[in-house]
């Protein structure tokens, strides 16, 4: 594991918590949306499509970590739109941003493809 290499033991004992975070689904996904949503005085419906929930699922493999920044940057899509919800085109401008695949985020277009069918 590269975290046990000794040239990183400084960043290793700042860790205070590890644990392993399965894969968000669907609903955990809109959940995990609406409580950051929350936590900022968000307190409207659901700001973000059903569509656009399945293709950041889609697109992030349910990794928290580009959940958080398809979420940001579809945000950002959408006010600039003057949008007032987030949709799937907003989440697929979002995946297409070379930003997000800097991250290591890989396009999947049957499970984005296939996501979005079930919305």
């Amino acid at each position: 594991m590269r975290i046990s290499r000794p040239e990183i033991r400084q960043l290793r004992e700042r860790i205070t918590y590890a644990f392993n975070l399965n894969p968000f689904h669907t609903n955990d996904i809109r959940e995990y949306l609406n409580t950051r949503l929350r936590a900022c005085g968000f307190r409207r419906g659901d700001l973000f499509s059903d569509d656009a929930v399945a293709a950041i699922e889609g697109y992030s493999l349910g990794l928290v970590r580009r959940i958080t920044i398809l979420a940001d940057k579809a945000l950002l899509a959408a006010y600039a739109d003057n949008a007032q919800a987030v949709t799937h085109e907003d989440v697929k401008r979002a995946a297409s941003d070379p930003e997000f695949h800097r991250f290591g985020a890989r396009v999947h277009w049957r499970l984005v493809g296939a996501a979005g069918a079930a919305a």
